[in-house]
């Protein structure tokens, strides 16, 4: 039954395509399927080559390249018995019984089962992570607030930050303020000449 695609119905009394991804006695776990947009199908490709598609062109005309932390679906292209091209959404699981089953509609390599479950793994410790950076954030804040140290929570959230995958960009409210007026540099410049 792993690696086979079905029709189900869900929770909701949908009918929607899915493909098993684990069994267990009587209940099995479903990652829904929908067809392919042509970001998914270019997120196939290696970075270089992406990279190397989007050069030259136009932002508008540019195609997104995900980065790894927004990546949670996996092609599986279109094996026999679906209409079209399609993903594996692993963010969309669905906990159904023997008797939610309506049909068979097509078989996929074991390979793309190996991914899907690898995905899932990585997109729930990337979830839980970002709780963590959440909740370390809040305290943080609170400890800058009541004026206790908080460097603990700020080597952790760097450290999050990098496991994730997010730009790490430092604020410009880290230089001391030495209480001297600032010449502003950005923007125009106005000059009052007295007056109200």
């Amino acid at each position: 039954m792993i690696g086979n695609i079905y029709l189900i119905r869900n929770e909701n009394k949908k009918v929607v395509p899915a493909l098993c991804l684990q069994k267990e006695e009587q209940i099995m776990i479903m990652g829904q399927i929908r067809t392919a947009n042509e970001i998914d199908i270019f997120n196939t490709q290696t970075r270089n080559e992406m990279e190397r598609y989007n050069r030259g062109r136009k932002e508008k005309d540019q195609i997104k390249i995900r980065n790894k932390y927004e990546v949670n679906t996996v092609y599986i292209d279109q094996p026999n018995g679906l209409k079209s091209k399609s993903v594996v959404m692993v963010n969309k699981l669905h906990q159904i019984k023997l008797h939610q089953i309506v049909k068979h509609i097509a078989q996929v390599p074991n390979e793309v089962v190996i991914e899907c479950v690898n995905l899932l793994d990585y997109v729930k410790r990337i979830s839980e992570l970002k709780n963590e950076l959440y909740i370390l954030k809040k305290k943080a804040q609170l400890a800058q607030i009541n004026n206790e140290k908080y460097q603990d929570y700020e080597k952790r959230i760097e450290e999050i930050i990098e496991q994730i995958g997010y730009r790490n960009v430092k604020s410009r409210s880290e230089k001391p303020f030495l209480n001297y007026r600032e010449v502003p540099n950005s923007g125009y410049i106005k000059i009052y000449k007295g007056g109200r």
